[in-house]
């Protein structure tokens, strides 16, 4: 598993959406592929969601529409983001998530993490729609249609 997150030094520069495009392609059309357990929770303006994924497992995340709190709980794991950045992220550690931000992540222990994102309405029915796209496609699309700033 660990050989297809490698990205060479000098690919990282090429179009690394791409790159988590076949990598997300390659994870699901494995045998072993899996839905990770999560949990959801809402607060007064906060919606949360906590997930484990087992030692050894690669998840590629979706795209993230808005800044929050990411919280590494418990565990340790390689991060590769969608600009090359690779990072082993050892709970406990607590970051922020700006948005278009997309990570893949081996764990390489059983990780735990939650994310806290603002949230006025109801419990989300299907929160992945609201807090995050399934592609950069998708994302590049959300950016296009959000009002310019100043305007009402």
């Amino acid at each position: 598993m660990f050989d297809l997150i490698q990205i060479k030094e000098n690919e990282v520069a090429v179009d690394n959406r791409q790159n988590f495009v076949k990598l997300a392609k390659a994870l699901s059309e494995m045998e072993t592929a899996f839905e990770h357990p999560y949990w959801h929770y809402q607060a007064k303006g906060l919606f949360g969601r906590r997930a484990i994924a087992p030692a050894g497992s690669c998840i590629v995340t979706y795209v993230h529409k808005q800044e929050h709190f990411t919280v590494a709980l418990r565990g340790r794991c390689l991060v590769v983001d969608q600009d090359g950045n690779k990072t082993e992220v050892e709970a406990p550690q607590v970051f922020v998530t700006k948005p278009g931000t997309q990570r893949a992540l081996i764990a390489l222990t059983e990780v735990e993490w939650f994310c806290a994102y603002a949230h006025d309405g109801d419990m989300p029915e299907n929160p992945e729609e609201v807090f995050c796209c399934r592609t950069f496609e998708e994302y590049d699309e959300f950016i296009k249609a959000l009002p310019a700033p100043g305007a009402e």
